[in-house]
């Protein structure tokens, strides 16, 4: 038996919006940074806001804000999982906004609330995907983005990558809100005086680039470079460790692994290097940059924009981002700048960073969510 939630155009008075945020798995990069940070920091704006993992790692602790179905998140009984969990928020007095991040949250949200009284968000975190490179896929894709009342993208970059994607067919709306990052304390650093730090965050695959970094670290006179340190993990630190090798510059250049406090490695450097591939956003430049460190980053969709010529970073963008003498080039120039007007990169870094705060973010959120609840739906059917 059926019966029907809402009706054509119906108001109705709640206290706050209820989200449910859905993800695969509570550790990992920006769109799980974004998650607890909305879980964390919504409430502040008015908005009851849970997360929902697929999973979550032996000994991770879970708020009372936290809930892990414990499956895998390629497993299909997810789906039935994760709408059991959602018809317990879904009661008489609740708005109930199911926002899902990454690729199996994407699908399996759709397939669970059919019928299920909510609003459904999806959140793009990256300007290009696996998916992607099926074509025939597009047809299923804009079935599934059509599930969604609304879908935010990170960057203009990733929005202009979607709906070329998708010949912008398959989406109700879109819109753009900017990543947030965290802030650091700003350190001040005297002018260089001799050999540099330098520092890199991110997963250890393709897309970072990093290979290109170390050659390019590879290509400047010895005695420039005191040490580059790349925080990060994944399936490329074995080719990236042999490559160090290979160069001779196991004594500069040193792959730590994962650390979740980064302040202390960003205090400790001259200069950050980002030579992604390609990248949705740019999140760790937003961290960087608070602490006052310049960046070096791709001239890529989503870095442009955090990196904007209206920033005073245009020297700073390295067009030819595969090319490791085009970063040696621009490490050479921005050192000469740390040797004499220190101050001013400083600044410049800072100033940035305050544009892409996590209470901007949240805030921009909390506006979606209410502006959801407070567009008239059409019917939507519950089971019972």
């Amino acid at each position: 038996m059926e019966k029907q939630a809402r009706s054509q155009g119906s108001q109705k008075s709640y206290d706050c919006p209820v989200v449910l945020n859905v993800i695969s798995s509570p550790q990992g990069g920006g769109a799980e940074l974004l998650v607890a940070e909305l879980t964390k920091r919504l409430p502040k704006y008015g908005v009851d806001s849970y997360a929902i993992y697929f999973d979550a790692p032996s000994g991770f602790a879970l708020t009372e804000r936290e809930f892990s179905l414990g499956v895998s998140a390629r497993n299909a009984r997810s789906v039935l999982l994760l709408r059991a969990k959602i018809k317990q928020f879904c009661t008489d007095d609740a708005y109930v906004v199911v926002h899902a991040h990454l690729t199996w949250p994407f699908y399996y949200a759709a397939l669970a609330c059919v019928g299920l009284p909510v609003m459904l968000v999806y959140t793009e975190h990256s300007t290009t995907n696996k998916r992607r490179d099926i074509p025939c896929f597009k047809y299923l894709e804009r079935f599934v983005y059509s599930r969604y009342d609304r879908v935010v993208c990170i960057s203009n970059g990733v929005k202009a990558s979607l709906s070329k994607w998708l010949s912008a067919g398959g989406m109700r709306s879109v819109q753009t809100i900017n990543n947030g990052g965290r802030t650091f304390a700003l350190c001040h650093r005297p002018n260089v005086a001799g050999p540099i730090k330098l520092v890199s965050v991110g997963s250890l695959n393709f897309r970072k680039g990093f290979d290109v970094a170390i050659k390019a670290v590879a290509l400047l006179p010895r005695g420039t470079v005191r040490e580059y340190i790349i925080i990060g993990e994944g399936p490329e630190r074995p080719r990236l460790t042999d490559l160090i090798n290979r160069l001779g510059l196991a004594d500069i250049v040193r792959v730590l692994g994962w650390r979740d406090e980064l302040e202390e490695y960003f205090h400790n450097a001259d200069i950050q290097l980002i030579p992604s591939v390609w990248e949705g956003f740019g999140l760790v430049a937003v961290e960087g940059m608070s602490t006052g460190l310049p960046v070096i980053a791709s001239d890529v969709d989503g870095l442009i924009e955090v990196l904007s010529p209206e920033s005073n970073f245009a020297a700073l963008l390295v067009s030819d981002h595969r090319v490791p003498e085009r970063w040696a080039e621009k490490i050479a120039s921005v050192t000469g700048k740390l040797k004499v007007d220190r101050l001013k990169l400083s600044r410049a870094s800072s100033t940035q960073a305050k544009k892409f705060t996590l209470d901007k973010m949240v805030e921009r959120y909390a506006e979606l969510y209410r502006s959801l609840y407070l567009r008239p739906t059409p019917p939507i059917l519950m089971d019972s």
